[in-house]
């Protein structure tokens, strides 16, 4: 758990616990929220396996992480399942402790309905139908409806605002690196030229059914190259080094 102090105002509860893409598209939403809300106290929970996402986030006074990896292996052994709910119990208090004035739930899941009956804030702040799963909605008291497939997920995340009085205009998101990691990327990138693209093909291992070909991620970085001028980075995380260097290979060069 990540603490900062910040001047006395309302306490708000942020929500988004998992998805690595999703946590990223949120930020707008939270810049937002920290330019319309500067002294609030701004909690956010999510799951360790992205907290270093979050860690050291300007807009972020406390940092909750769910230990979502022993979780998971608790879970999966019924031998063990008496060994979480002490735990659901005790982060339950936790919550309901801060006394929360507003929750804001950009998860939208039966995971995240829990933590946001356990934290009882006096507004709580959900997605309506199409976008609410597993019978989200019913612990919320306030209820934003948005189009699930006209809407990019940062607009989406953007319009959850309202019931904040805060309109849904973009804002920049702010993502700082830690400073040791800030050097390696400055130097990484140092000689190439702008607009620099990263491309990043891989997924976890839920999601992978939403995994691009190799070949299609070496045709877009051709593309954007060829007709951008751009400079293209290719990333990956754990075992997907062999899915990176296919993308560059078959890039011909573009990346």
């Amino acid at each position: 758990m990540t603490v900062c102090s910040r001047a006395s105002g309302e306490r708000i509860l942020c929500l988004r616990l998992s998805g690595l893409g999703d946590v990223v598209h949120c930020l707008n939403a939270l810049s937002a929220l920290r330019r319309h809300r500067p002294d609030a106290h701004i909690t956010w929970m999510v799951e360790d396996r992205f907290s270093g996402l979050l860690e050291g986030h300007p807009h972020i006074d406390e940092l909750l992480c769910i230990p979502r990896t022993d979780w998971g292996r608790m879970v999966a052994s019924p031998l063990r399942w008496a060994q979480v709910i002490p735990e659901l119990i005790v982060l339950g208090q936790r919550l309901r402790r801060r006394r929360f004035d507003v929750s804001i739930d950009f998860q939208s899941s039966l995971k995240s309905a829990w933590l946001v009956a356990a934290a009882a804030a006096r507004l709580r702040i959900g997605f309506a139908r199409p976008v609410s799963r597993e019978f989200n909605r019913v612990v919320q008291n306030r209820l934003v409806t948005v189009p699930k497939d006209d809407y990019h997920r940062i607009e989406r995340y953007l319009a959850l605002l309202a019931p904040l009085g805060i309109p849904p205009r973009f804002v920049p998101a702010a993502f700082p690196p830690a400073d040791e990691q800030a050097s390696a990327v400055d130097c990484a990138v140092a000689e190439l030229s702008d607009p620099l693209v990263v491309i990043h093909p891989g997924t976890s291992r839920f999601a992978s059914f939403k995994r691009w070909p190799a070949q299609r991620y070496a045709e877009l970085a051709e593309r954007l190259a060829h007709e951008r001028g751009a400079s293209i980075v290719v990333t990956w995380g754990s075992d997907e080094r062999g899915l990176a260097e296919q993308v560059v290979q078959e890039a011909a060069g573009c990346a």
